[in-house]
């Protein structure tokens, strides 16, 4: 996926906001439809989309962090690098992977569910879009939301005597500023997704 997705990018095809929500939601995807096209489960539900889907944005996270800690992180800091890499991965969309395949995987889900009858291809494929352009979009605008949400601690900060400016990168209170930004990001950019994720839940306790 990363070899395909910098080849059209470095190509100068397509931005990189473009291409990356494409791509790597269709390969959080995988285990979902493979499961699906070989035939291993009689019939999956909306929820094994949901549950399938979740596990390959959980997966996807863990290979992506694991990649940029051995090419990046170790050579350069050795294993102190995890004291930031860490919270780290989290800030850089650890839970929005999840978010993100979890509701995709609730479309394809349901279009299963239904063996694409009716209504059910057409919503999936909507959904399965909103998703990879919710991806695009953090990609694009997600780094401006954490900065953002810091004005928020400002104020308290202050009148608890912490002065932010002065946070040390891999300290305790610098892990918990990263999380933070983090949650707000994906609360934020994934506003859209929130209510079509409900939805799933919704119809697969029925």
């Amino acid at each position: 996926t990363s070899r395909v997705m910098h080849g059209i990018i470095d190509a100068g095809w397509l931005p990189y906001y473009v291409v990356v929500g494409p791509l790597e939601e269709l390969t959080k995807l995988l285990p979902l439809l493979l499961i699906a096209w070989l035939g291993l489960r009689s019939k999956l539900s909306m929820r094994d989309g949901i549950v399938y889907g979740a596990l390959g944005g959980l997966g996807f996270a863990m290979v992506e962090f694991a990649a940029n800690f051995t090419t990046g992180g170790y050579p350069k800091s050795g294993w102190s690098d995890l004291l930031t890499a860490i919270p780290g991965r989290w800030a850089m969309g650890t839970e929005s992977h999840i978010v993100w395949a979890a509701t995709a995987g609730a479309g394809v889900g349901y279009a299963l569910s239904r063996s694409g009858g009716g209504w059910s291809l057409p919503v999936c494929l909507a959904i399965v879009a909103l998703v990879m352009a919710t991806h695009g979009l953090n990609d694009l605008y997600g780094k401006f939301i954490g900065p953002l949400a810091m004005v928020v601690l400002i104020e308290p900060a202050q009148s608890a005597g912490i002065d932010l400016s002065q946070v040390q990168e891999g300290s305790a209170m610098g892990a918990a500023l990263l999380v933070f930004s983090a949650v707000m990001n994906t609360l934020l950019m994934n506003v859209l997704l929130w209510p079509v994720l409900a939805w799933g839940i919704r119809r697969s306790r029925a």
